[in-house]
């Protein structure tokens, strides 16, 4: 579940990543999140079971690969969710979150359509199950 505040206070975002478990198809993964002295987020460490599931591997590191500022803040969050969004499915900055989203490597097997996007993107910048029901247009 995605949690953020609604203050342009640094937060650190909660992302609606894979569980560890690939019942549903995901890759297993997790995130730490990294610091700076004022306790604003800096980086967002992406790790993630390698294909053969023998190794973790370091993934991509959210924010200086996606090219956000830091530190990172719920605002930057939503600017960076506002230009995925008319992105086309095959788009390589939508590819590059979604990789991350799925755990480190994109499945074959998954659905990927515009609902799944509208679902992930939502998930990104709501606050409030108002606003997520809002932004799916329910």
């Amino acid at each position: 579940t995605f949690v953020a505040s609604t203050s342009d206070d640094s937060t650190a975002p909660i992302f609606d990543i894979p569980s560890i478990s690939p019942v549903d198809g995901n890759n297993p993964s997790y995130v730490s999140v990294s610091f700076d002295q004022n306790w604003q987020v800096n980086k967002i460490h992406h790790r993630y079971l390698s294909q053969d599931q023998t190794q973790w591997v370091d993934g991509q590191v959210f924010g200086p690969d996606f090219g956000l500022p830091t530190p990172i803040t719920t605002s930057s969050l939503a600017n960076y969710a506002a230009q995925l969004m008319p992105l086309d499915k095959k788009d390589p900055a939508w590819q590059q979150y979604l990789t991350l989203y799925e755990g480190g490597f994109i499945s074959s097997t998954m659905d990927y359509g515009n609902s799944k996007k509208l679902k992930i993107i939502c998930e990104m910048i709501s606050t409030s199950l108002a606003d997520l029901e809002n932004c799916r247009g329910e």
